[in-house]
């Protein structure tokens, strides 16, 4: 890690939004929005999601929430869930959407590839568009890339990285979330009548330059090639299709996460198997392949979506298929996605969506933070969906408080313990409204709905002094607003700041000093810290930048220090201090993650050390115990 620089921030000026701040919540009894059942099972295995009637080309799992799923559904649009397919909303973009993917680093954003039907070469077939939501996909606007554009791949590991397959064998590649890219192609290999389009993407997480790119041979007259490679991010790409029939269409690929020299290629001659890394394929089902889905558990078993066979299962990593239909009505089977706890298999089909229960959900850790005598508090969504407050002490066991919801639409973001033994926990909607949890041990004692504003998000909570609490929001545009509400809910103080260029507002925390600390990140890998009091900024400080860092949370002890959990691209952590004054005091010890494993809260404790909560897609979580150096201390699992 490079030494931590500092720098002030030169001009830090407030704004007046044109959008009207709320003045007062609305006082609620609990979260009183319950699900309405509409999701049927089926007689035995499958269970129907909904959506019947409609061709799902395209199925999304929010990786931050698996209960939250969006639905490509070609001339019908957009579906969501919010609620694991109890209730569908349509979140339209008004055109065809064949593909959908989402940024794993910031889950609200959206990728969809949209556009209207039209003829070439006497077929039909659809001029697509690239476009992007940041709000879950109530909005959408249009991606800065020449059309036609038929696939869309992001890169889970690094905020911004996408690639989009294009028309005449050329792949895009952006590194600001769709603002500005390169292109490469692989028309060398092609013909003079070369006209192959991008249909299917795939990137190696194991490797961050491997991707693999398939064409759909409805587009390719006469060809020679159907799959390709780059093991340089994009920039030269080399064919990689020896064994595949001549002329197929490659619909689907994906990397076995547990061996990535194991790749498969859904094609419309059949599924193929590469064991060494797309250097030769073979054929192991004669079953045209749409899609597939790698169980996160078990990386041995694979799923296949397939053209008239339904959905087929290999225990073997693809050596061998079975079928996998018990009580799937619609056989045709176009997109499938397995969500981030491993517990469901999803398909999307010509007839709707529909979900198989492969393995039993876990619980979900959404954050952490100190408790009473030494024990580390904690929010969780049950794997049934209830949400509950618990605490764990040193030797690992729990005490759960009461269970509430499930709240249709509602998701926990953030939480917080104050120093009048109250635990804050806020609240988002998927229609942008935020809501205010004042929780005892005893139970829930206040909780305050704030209306939603176009283009903000309630991002963090911070327990402050006199039973206050403060709540930072983040606008799509990068500005921030900070809020102070007392004990009934009301705001008390408003501070509005930005857009600066690059720089966004992460979270939030209080300290002991009676000051308010956010924490900024800026896209070159700077970290920065404002302090707020009553009235507002008081300074601001820069540290870096630190190339492929980005900051993910903070939190104060007693001593005032402030605690930056910083997170490389590849997984690793370090835990830099700040003194009271903004002046680095460690960089803290750089730890690699857990396998699988990505850091998410930070909280710090009155007993000296700091809560560090790692969570990986399966539900499982882990804290780890920092001291004021950053140093690990010890650790214990949640589940």
């Amino acid at each position: 890690m490079k030494p931590v620089q500092i720098l002030r921030i030169v001009a830090v000026t407030a704004l007046v939004f044109a959008v009207p701040l709320v003045t007062e919540a609305t006082p609620l009894s609990g979260i009183p929005f319950a699900p309405v059942a509409c999701a049927t099972t089926a007689a035995d295995g499958w269970t129907s999601l909904g959506l019947e009637g409609l061709a799902i080309g395209s199925l999304v799992v929010d990786p931050s929430n698996p209960s939250r799923i969006y639905a490509a559904a070609g001339l019908d649009g957009v579906y969501r869930t919010s609620d694991g397919g109890e209730n569908w909303s349509r979140v339209d973009i008004g055109r065809f959407v064949e593909k959908l993917a989402i940024d794993a680093q910031t889950p609200d954003t959206l990728y969809a590839v949209a556009g209207f039907p039209s003829s070439r070469f006497l077929r039909p077939v659809v001029l697509q568009q690239l476009f992007k939501s940041l709000d879950r996909g109530n909005t959408w606007t249009q991606v800065n890339l020449q059309s036609p554009v038929y696939s869309v791949a992001v890169d889970p590991r690094k905020r911004g990285l996408l690639y989009a397959g294009r028309d005449n064998a050329t792949v895009s590649t952006s590194r600001d979330g769709g603002s500005t890219w390169s292109a490469s192609d692989f028309r060398y290999y092609c013909s003079d009548f070369c006209d192959e389009a991008i249909t299917a993407l795939a990137l190696d997480l194991s490797s961050p330059s491997t991707i693999y790119a398939g064409i759909d041979a409805d587009f390719d007259y006469p060809g020679f090639n159907e799959l390709f490679k780059s093991t340089d991010g994009g920039s030269t790409w080399k064919a990689s299709d020896a064994g595949l029939v001549l002329w197929s269409s490659v619909y689907a690929i994906a990397v076995d996460p547990g061996d990535p020299k194991s790749v498969f290629a859904g094609t419309s001659a059949g599924i193929y198997r590469s064991p060494d890394s797309g250097g030769a394929w073979f054929a192991t089902s004669k079953s045209a392949g749409r899609a597939f889905a790698i169980d996160p558990r078990n990386p041995s078993v694979v799923y296949a979506g397939t053209d008239h066979e339904g959905v087929l299962r290999s225990t073997d990593r693809g050596a061998h298929w079975s079928p996998w239909n018990v009580g799937l009505p619609n056989l045709r089977v176009l997109s499938l996605a397995m969500d981030g706890a491993g517990g469901r298999l999803l398909a999307g089909t010509r007839g709707g969506v529909f979900a198989y229960s492969v393995a039993e959900p876990r619980d979900r850790f959404i954050d952490v933070f100190d408790s009473v005598d030494g024990a580390t508090g904690f929010l969780m969504i049950e794997a049934g969906g209830n949400f509950r407050l618990g605490t764990v002490d040193g030797s690992g066991r729990k005490a759960l408080g009461s269970a509430y919801g499930p709240y249709a639409a509602w998701t926990p973001g953030a939480g917080a313990r104050g120093p009048d033994g109250g635990t804050r926990v806020l609240w988002n909607n998927d229609d942008g409204s935020a809501a205010l949890w004042l929780t005892r041990p005893e139970g829930v004692q206040g909780s305050f709905l704030y209306p939603a504003r176009s283009g903000w998000a309630a991002r963090d909570v911070a327990a402050g002094a006199d039973a206050s609490t403060h709540l930072l929001w983040t606008a799509d545009d990068g500005a921030m607003s900070l809020w102070t509400v007392d004990g009934s809910g009301v705001r008390r103080d408003t501070f509005d700041y930005g857009p600066y260029s690059g720089w966004s507002a992460v979270a939030t925390a209080y300290g002991a000093d009676g000051r308010t600390r956010v924490l900024w990140n800026k896209i070159d890998g700077t970290a920065g810290l404002s302090f707020f009091d009553s009235s507002g900024m008081l300074d601001s400080h820069r540290y870096g930048p630190d190339d492929g860092w980005r900051s993910a949370d903070l939190a104060v002890d007693n001593d005032n220090r402030t605690r930056i959990l910083r997170v490389h691209e590849d997984g690793a952590i370090a835990l830099w201090t700040v003194d009271a004054d903004g002046q680095p005091v460690s960089n803290g010890t750089l730890y690699p993650p857990p396998p699988g494993f990505q850091a998410e809260r930070i909280s710090a404790g009155s007993d000296g050390l700091t809560r560090l909560l790692w969570r990986d897609p399966s539900g499982l979580a882990i804290v780890w115990l920092l001291s004021t150096d950053g140093h690990m201390e010890g650790s214990f699992p949640l589940n």
